[in-house]
């Protein structure tokens, strides 16, 4: 038996999927939506000003990409000079935040259950972890990439992460 043969989707209140699917078709037809989440635990959390920046220089860098930050708490990662690319969506229920993940063309986050929701819907994805191992709570499913700051967050960069996501590109690239 394998894991993976058994490994699916989370199952999510019904109606969900569709409204996450509603929420992405308003977005324009070529945008590429990425999904990010900051908000957990204090010692799994990067900095949202880091944060925040990396959404500048990726935003900055793909000009039609769109973010949804899926997290409940508003961490302010959309006060930088991207802000009209970055959609808060903490007001959304968990069920329908989920279903927007699994609707992402990639996913940037921290050890969360978002991470793992990721996972599961086989998104791209580009995983920060601190304190935790990545071996043990990483990704497992999907194509990814882990950033790991050696026991702190405080020692992952914007350019780490933005070097994650370019290799996720270009596999994508040569997958494609």
């Amino acid at each position: 038996l394998r894991i993976e043969d058994f490994a699916g989707p989370p199952v999510l209140l019904e109606g969900s999927e569709e409204f996450a699917r509603r929420l992405v078709e308003r977005v324009e037809p070529d945008a590429r939506i990425v999904a990010v989440h900051d908000d957990t635990k204090d010692d799994k959390l990067w900095a949202p000003e880091r944060f925040a920046a990396m959404l500048d220089e990726l935003i900055a860098a793909h000009p039609t990409w769109i973010v949804f930050d899926v997290g409940a708490r508003d961490l302010g990662l959309d006060s930088g000079t991207a802000a009209s690319r970055i959609v808060p969506c903490g007001q959304l229920p968990l069920s329908v935040a989920m279903a927007l993940v699994g609707q992402a063309d990639l996913f940037i986050g921290v050890d969360s259950c978002f991470l793992h929701a990721a996972d599961l819907y086989r998104v791209p994805s580009v995983a920060l972890f601190g304190p935790t191992d990545a071996h043990e709570f990483g990704l497992r499913f999907t194509s990814h990439r882990h950033v790991c700051g050696a026991g702190s967050m405080d020692a992952i960069t914007a350019e780490m992460v933005l070097a994650a996501v370019d290799e996720m590109l270009a596999e994508e690239l040569v997958a494609g």
